[in-house]
């Protein structure tokens, strides 16, 4: 396990890597407060507002919520929260989320074109923003899907952004785990200042747009990020620096996260996101063979670079540099596009699936043991419930569109326990 440390100093970065005895910095429980007592009584949220959205509940967010410094915003499990415009939650106080495996808590865009937006970078609410007098933040199994619209100035914002001097309890307390971020046009999580965080086992799948990160943690974070998916990162999948103060230095433990297509740009080379097919060449390959040259030697490819002498060889690395991460005027979906299809969890008489997402496709076939197809829609992840214990079962999953499906995807084997 390694505990990473950034110093960021102008014209250098160093990054350090130590071992370290303890798998995690932070407890999730520590301090948490309670759960306010009384309803919000308005289905349609706006204005400043304290205390608790019921269970199995539909909101609407008709307005930019205030949680005032001090107050505590609590939503209880299995309660839907539905921007119908681009409206964010400003908190100064507590907010938790109270989802669990069995009622997840949803917030989401009520806009019929949110699942196609993405080539055009078009956010559809203002998602979490947090000052610098928030004091506790506890996420759990909570789907935050379709954030990104834009601020005063017409630049979109983040999923969720915590950014400020925090002063309570030695700083902010942000625990975000076992929830799922899709669609967003910005940063997804974004952390500033004196924040302790525990980030684990979320799903985080396309966030950024032309610019903008999965995560981006600074300026003295210090904490876990452990046991995340993150799928289609349009830039950094996992970004940390400390910045030009060096006090406090940003400090976290990173383990076991799977990062999956992080960009669209492979060099200057534009690929569609749901093939892979090549699109668009942003350059002219600088490379010929060594029989086209004086060169002494066996015959190779060699690549001409300004920086260094005439003829160089130089390895091809597949790189997410490009500024242009969203491909535009791409070509339409076809069926060339497979699915990849993992594993997320298990339980004695569950398992739980997620895969590879294209955001042209709405629909998905899944297959159990070769049948009994079940249809799905594009966002992940998917249990399969009713399971027996201690049975060997095969799923693989097709994306469907309207008279054509692609191919299988991979078989994932799985037996509940």
């Amino acid at each position: 396990m390694k505990k990473v440390l950034l110093f960021f100093i102008p014209g250098l970065m160093l990054l350090l890597s130590s071992c370290s005895s303890n798998s995690d910095l932070v407890s999730a429980t520590a301090n948490y407060p309670k759960v306010p007592a009384s309803f919000v009584k308005s289905k349609n949220l706006t204005g400043t507002l304290k205390g608790t959205l019921k269970q199995d509940s539909t909101y609407y967010l008709t307005g930019n919520v205030a949680v005032a410094k001090g107050d505590t915003l609590a939503i209880q499990a299995g309660a839907t929260i539905i921007a119908k415009g681009n409206f964010q939650f400003q908190v100064s106080g507590t907010l938790l989320s109270l989802g669990t495996e069995a009622k997840q808590v949803t917030f989401t865009s009520q806009d019929a074109s949110r699942f196609t937006d993405f080539a055009t970078y078009t956010g559809h609410w203002g998602g979490f923003v947090f000052d610098s007098t928030a004091v506790y933040v506890y996420v759990k199994y909570t789907h935050i899907n379709f954030t990104g619209g834009p601020d005063s100035s017409g630049s979109p914002q983040a999923s969720f952004d915590v950014e400020g001097s925090q002063t309570y309890n030695g700083g902010a307390y942000i625990v975000l785990e076992d929830s799922w971020f899709y669609g967003g046009v910005d940063d997804g999580i974004h952390l500033a200042g004196n924040i302790t965080a525990s980030i684990k086992r979320n799903v985080l799948q396309r966030l950024g747009g032309p610019d903008g990160e999965t995560m981006n943690i600074k300026k003295g974070v210090k904490g876990d990020i452990a046991y995340n998916y993150i799928w289609s990162a349009a830039n950094n999948a996992i970004k940390l620096e400390t910045g030009s103060i060096l006090v406090p230095q940003t400090s976290m433990n990173i383990f076991n996260n799977t990062i999956v297509d992080g960009g669209n740009l492979i060099g200057t080379v534009q690929v569609n996101p749901c093939t892979q097919a090549l699109e668009k060449r942003t350059y002219t390959d600088p490379c010929n063979l060594t029989s086209a040259s004086d060169v002494p030697g066996p015959i190779q490819t060699l690549c001409w670079d300004l920086r260094l002498e005439p003829w160089y060889p130089m390895p091809r690395y597949t790189m997410n540099t490009g500024a242009e991460k969203w491909p535009t005027n791409q070509k339409n979906f076809n069926v060339a596009y497979v699915p990849k299809l993992v594993l997320y969890a298990k339980t004695s008489n569950s398992v739980t699936l997620t895969w590879t997402y294209c955001f042209q496709v709405q629909t998905y076939i899944l297959y159990q043991n070769g049948a009994n197809p079940i249809n799905v829609s594009g966002l992940t992840p998917y249990t399969v419930s009713g399971l027996t214990t201690g049975r060997s079962y095969s799923f693989y999953i097709v994306a469907a569109v309207t008279n054509a499906v692609s191919g299988p995807s991979n078989t994932v084997q799985v037996t509940p326990s």
